[in-house]
């Protein structure tokens, strides 16, 4: 016959597993919860990227043209222009929050790369001289007072992200669409490229 404490150790035991098969099935709903969470977000945002009036928008930035940064700012700059402005924060902002997405992990990497990361790095390029001097109004207090030093960090973050991916895989940078005050533009002037 099966002693009473054999019974109740195998009670106990019996218990352990459905408190510890219960966890695991929260983690499982959980992590299930998650992925689908950061897919719907993500989704959302690039829903708004492709569509038609997405892209419309994307290559009218892209078409824009300035000499410098008082030549961008006379055309485009919020006081003299708050619609271009506003069309430009729209966009630069959207990846700058993507960029802090991936930053903590909410959105993959990878994920991005492969639906936006070409557009994330012609953007970057495009906008990369403009975004710098306006951190360096930061640095002086005054009328012309800008945006801080810290400026779509997250969107440069991302592009470089974009770009040494695009390099792992061996595939060429955009060139051809830079602004002539790019940085790289000018670096691959320099190397004779």
């Amino acid at each position: 016959m099966v002693s009473l404490e054999i019974l109740q150790t195998i009670r106990d035991i019996i218990a352990i597993i459905g408190v510890v098969g219960g966890f695991l099935y929260y983690l499982f709903t959980m992590r299930g919860s998650y992925k689908s969470r950061q897919t719907e977000i993500f989704m959302r945002l690039y829903q708004t990227s492709i569509d038609s009036e997405g892209y419309k928008k994307f290559w009218r930035l892209m078409s824009k043209s300035w000499i410098d940064f008082g030549d961008y700012m006379q055309k485009y700059g919020a006081m003299t222009n708050p619609d271009e402005a506003a069309e430009r924060m729209a966009h630069l902002s959207t990846y700058d929050g993507l960029g802090i997405m991936v930053r903590n992990n909410v959105v993959d990497v990878n994920m991005v790369y492969h639906m936006l990361g070409l557009r994330i790095i012609m953007t970057w390029f495009k906008f990369e001289a403009v975004i710098k001097d306006l951190r360096k109004l930061a640095i002086g207090l005054g009328p012309d007072y800008g945006p801080g030093q810290d400026y779509m960090e997250n969107l440069e973050w991302l592009a470089n992200e974009m770009i040494e991916t695009r390099k792992l895989k061996g595939l060429p940078l955009p060139v051809h669409i830079l602004h002539p005050t790019s940085s790289l533009l000018k670096a691959n002037s320099a190397m004779g490229v």
